[in-house]
């Protein structure tokens, strides 16, 4: 994209004011000599203005990647080519503001016929998602340094800048599994790693799982029962449109990081995953398995940073149809938006297992609720804010969904922890 404007330079300007002076001085004082103080500048701007036509060079601007992760430094260079010599040449790099640049921004550039020139920038990306990189001016002027063509380029590639994702050790239990072989252990019994039961021999039993201590201890053969490993459809639900935190995308922030760390992890174990991303609409990504489709999801998450993400979406209950029968939900979400918390509970009413983490956060202390005409205080504003996540919590939990905490300063890890503590105390019908 380019956009182009002719200008007079300020050189341009005190030429003009030198010969307006002269004239005024030799027609007012009538003396005529007081034209040869002038005489240089009309010969100047005459030359600029019957002279050649000042044409702007070619303009290339490339980033040396399309992907980066936070903090990585990014090299934009800038390419200029004419089929003559050209003078010197004003280059200025003009970044989005999530970009740090390193050294300058401006540059002098000469151009050599068929030969051209390049200029360096040096940025740092500071936020995820997809960034764009700026603008670029370029400002040439003719042999005077009269005339001015300043043209402005976009840089139209964007930054895709990944997030660091947390890292999660240990995958969301199930309740129920398909009968291929995956990384979950199943509460049946049969092929597997870990150890279930032992039990005498019954024919039909094979002989390699014999178990030869205990039936040498019991003079009778018994065999080792293990918990076979299965695979499940695990689906990724986020709360999109949640803005919480002293800045307003530090929860969503810490909710993209935590979905990629659980996507990596249940891809890495041959899990189908889908992923849910619902706002003002839903946005459904089918479960698959591969590196391929962590990248999509990954794409679709880096989406999310752009206001033009809910484009094209559809109505959430028409999405969370489609999700396949016994699978297990996790969903990263603060509970806030009552949409969301509708979806879950749909979900958990068409049988699937809900599992919830809650990003926490601290409220800043100048924050206040405005209900009504009524303002509230910071304390007052946090005892409305707990009343009413309370009830939230005591739906989901009547539904038969888990809610976990997730506190700022915690790992994913510690909720994952807890997480399943819950699920096993539920299966049990123990209250953890």
């Amino acid at each position: 994209m380019r956009r182009s404007t002719h200008t007079f330079t300020y050189l341009a300007m005190t030429h003009v004011a030198i010969v307006v002076i002269a004239l005024g001085v030799a027609v007012i004082a009538d003396r005529p000599s007081a034209l040869v103080i002038g005489a240089p500048s009309m010969v100047i701007l005459a030359a600029a203005a019957f002279g050649g036509r000042l044409t702007a060079p070619g303009v290339v601007v490339a980033v040396d990647r399309p992907r980066a992760l936070e903090g990585d430094e990014i090299l934009v260079r800038v390419s200029l080519h004419s089929p003559t010599n050209g003078p010197l040449v004003d280059v200025e790099l003009q970044p989005h503001s999530s970009l740090d640049h390193i050294g300058s921004l401006r540059s002098l550039a000469g151009i050599r016929a068929h030969a051209g020139s390049e200029v360096d920038f040096r940025v740092t990306v500071e936020a995820w998602g997809v960034v764009p990189v700026g603008f670029v001016s370029v400002r040439v002027r003719d042999r005077f340094g009269v005339v001015a063509i300043t043209s402005w380029y976009r840089v139209v590639t964007p930054l895709r800048v990944h997030i660091h994702e947390e890292l999660a050790r240990h995958l969301v239990e199930p309740d129920r599994f398909r009968r291929l072989v995956g990384s979950h252990t199943s509460a049946e019994r049969a092929d597997g790693c870990e150890i279930a039961d032992v039990r005498p021999y019954r024919p039909g039993d094979r002989l390699q799982a014999l178990n030869w201590r205990i039936s040498a201890r019991n003079d009778e053969p018994w065999v080792t029962l293990r918990h076979p490993d299965r695979s499940t459809t695990v689906v990724l639900v986020l709360d999109a449109s949640q803005r919480l935190g002293l800045h307003s995308a530090d929860g969503l922030r810490r909710s993209v990081r935590a979905m990629l760390g659980l996507a990596r992890m249940h891809i890495d174990a041959q899990d189908p995953v889908a992923m849910l991303l619902v706002g003002d609409g839903a946005r459904w990504i089918p479960p698959e398995v591969g590196r391929m489709h962590l990248h999509r999801m990954t794409d679709a998450l880096l989406d999310l940073s752009t206001p033009r993400w809910s484009d094209g979406l559809e109505p959430a209950a028409e999405a969370w149809r489609r999700l396949p029968g016994n699978s297990i939900v996790a969903a990263v979400s603060p509970l806030v938006d009552v949409r969301f918390v509708d979806v879950l509970t749909s979900l958990r009413a068409r049988g699937h297992a809900v599992q919830v983490i809650e990003p926490t956060t601290h409220w800043p202390d100048h924050a206040v609720a405005v209900r009504g005409r009524r303002e509230f205080e910071p304390e007052m504003s946090w005892r409305i804010y707990s009343l009413g996540h309370q009830a939230v919590r005591a739906r989901l939990s009547a539904a038969g969904a888990i809610v976990i905490p997730w506190a700022e300063d915690q790992p994913i890890e510690s909720a994952l922890a807890a997480l399943r503590m819950a699920r096993r105390a539920q299966r049990f019908s123990v209250t953890p």
